[in-house]
């Protein structure tokens, strides 16, 4: 096997082990949290999530600038009592919306810039959906964890492929 095909096979397996290495690396999205340690970051919009029997309590995470005024609207299903209360970055308890079999709503203006955490709670009832309305938070993108280690771990191998190759058409030019 000449040079310039063993080369490109080094460079083939790098690829492949690149590409695995990203499915690997890169976890999948999770659902909503069970704790407020674990809870899902969410932005403005709809939440529409199934809430299994065994769940009585489910924590979302939002980022909100200082000033920011949110608006959340929790709506019931016949088959459970839910709760929703908002909490600032501190931990600290700042809003909380508990009708009996009613709809909840919280309007709160952020005293703070940081991430905010929703908690929905079911008070009775089995498994139900939560669907959830939230507004007014500031926008920011959704980071992936371990993503930049992830780029960089897959860069590596990628590298030394590129270079490989290099010293295989420079080594191809000099016997000329």
């Amino acid at each position: 096997m000449d040079m310039v095909t063993s080369a490109k096979r080094l460079f083939l397996a790098l690829l492949a082990s690149t590409c695995l290495a990203s499915l690997v690396l890169i976890p999948a999205v999770q659902g909503y949290g069970g704790s407020q340690s674990t809870a899902e970051e969410i932005s403005n919009g709809i939440v529409n999530e199934s809430m299994p029997a065994e769940e009585w309590y489910v924590w979302y995470k939002i980022y909100c600038n200082s000033g920011d005024s949110m608006s959340i609207a929790l709506i019931h299903f016949a088959s459970a009592d839910l709760n929703v209360i908002f909490y600032d970055p501190s931990g600290s308890q700042v809003a909380a919306s508990t009708n009996f079999e009613a709809d909840e709503h919280i309007s709160y203006r952020c005293m703070r810039s940081g991430y905010h955490y929703i908690m929905v709670e079911r008070m009775s009832g089995g498994g139900t959906t939560i669907y959830m309305s939230v507004a007014g938070a500031t926008e920011r993108p959704a980071a992936v964890p371990g993503f930049d280690a992830a780029l960089v771990l897959m860069a590596v191998p990628l590298a030394g492929a590129i270079g490989a190759l290099l010293l295989v058409k420079r080594g191809k030019a000099a016997a000329v």
